[in-house]
């Protein structure tokens, strides 16, 4: 913040303001880091079907998953999706945890 008038910043939860010389400028605010990830050889990434929370993560690496068992569970639209295993499988990586943030298309964890 520059004294005397000539420019300074201030940051809410929705915008940066920037004001220089009596105009006003409204920039959005950074986006949130991706989550984009390859899916390493031989291994199935699950991805977030749409932007969310996470509120619980079922699975841990290296557990031993079957078709249709619960992975974790996305809040989003104050409604609870279920994420469940597409196939039997183990689980290679997981990417969040509880209160992430993520955003539609994020991977959220891998099966191999």
């Amino acid at each position: 913040m520059a004294k005397g008038g000539r420019s300074w910043s201030e940051t809410n939860t929705d915008t940066l303001e920037s004001y220089q010389a009596s105009a006003i400028y409204l920039v959005p605010p950074p986006p949130l880091p991706r989550r984009m990830q390859a899916a390493t050889a031989g291994a199935t990434a699950i991805t977030a079907p749409l932007a969310g929370t996470i509120a619980a993560v079922r699975v841990a690496e290296g557990d031993e998953v079957a078709e249709g068992q619960l992975l974790l569970v996305l809040e989003a639209m104050k409604m609870e999706h279920r994420i469940t295993a597409p196939s039997a499988g183990v689980v290679k990586a997981v990417h969040v945890r509880e209160r992430d943030v993520v955003r539609e298309g994020d991977t959220l964890l891998e099966l191999a």
